[in-house]
């Protein structure tokens, strides 16, 4: 990894964890290049990442100040990183999900009256390869079938702007979930998902994903909308359930 995109993923997670409030300023250059055993232009270069990612200004004589979340670039794939793995993990993935409820539904209800034969048969194979995962208890496909399965809705909706901001919502439902694994070692969690029947949330994940592809399947678009919104608060349960918020 580059020294300054070193410097940038440390200050970014910290300034998301809340080590730097909001209005605070960072240290200075020279403060920064010594903390990090680095140049001046590494500590530049890292500075500018994070401009660019909406978590600091910075000005002549003033440095770089942080600025509040609202500036904050979510279609950054670093700032989703950070936020997913910071003490603001739950209630990010919520708000993700409280996202998905906004667009999803309508793209599925478009997919079910603009979908071809071979956009369907893509929602049907992934739906497929969902229900062979729980039976083989594979994570892994299981993450793929489902991705495979929102993106295919996503591409079948007809709407080219519709479909690139559920793709790139997509996108943060993957990353999001990915660094929040990772966080598997906080004992709280570990405890949560031992009280939580996994393999009931797994069935009630099918269950619902089936009720989508079915309303898809059939062209009927008040069915697909109501599945994906049953769906959706779905998996707002099972966050509340494994996080215990």
């Amino acid at each position: 990894m580059k020294l300054s995109n070193a410097v940038f993923e440390d200050l970014g997670q910290a300034i998301i964890n809340g080590d730097y409030p909001t209005g605070s300023s960072l240290p200075g250059e020279l403060d920064l290049a010594s903390a990090y055993g680095v140049s001046r232009t590494v500590v530049r270069e890292a500075l500018y990442q994070l401009t660019a990612s909406g978590l600091v200004l910075s000005r002549p004589k003033v440095g770089a100040q942080v600025l509040p979340r609202e500036s904050w670039e979510y279609g950054s794939a670093a700032v989703i990183r950070w936020v997913a793995n910071s003490p603001a993990r739950a209630e990010f993935l919520h708000h993700v999900t409280e996202m998905r409820r906004v667009v999803e539904p309508e793209a599925a209800a478009l997919a079910a009256l603009r979908a071809d034969d071979g956009q369907r048969a893509r929602v049907a194979e992934a739906m497929a390869d969902m229900r062979l995962a729980v039976e083989r208890e594979d994570v892994d496909l299981f993450k793929a079938a489902d991705e495979n399965f929102h993106l295919s809705i996503a591409h079948a909706c007809g709407n080219p702007l519709l479909m690139e901001f559920a793709a790139k919502l997509r996108r943060a439902v993957t990353l999001s979930r990915e660094t929040s694994t990772q966080a598997i070692d906080d004992p709280k969690i570990v405890e949560q998902m031992k009280k939580a029947n996994v393999y009931e949330l797994a069935q009630l994940a099918i269950d619902a994903h089936a009720k989508v592809a079915d309303a898809i399947l059939l062209g009927n678009d008040k069915g697909a909308r109501k599945a994906m919104t049953a769906l959706l608060k779905e998996v707002d349960h099972a966050l509340t359930l494994v996080l215990g918020v």
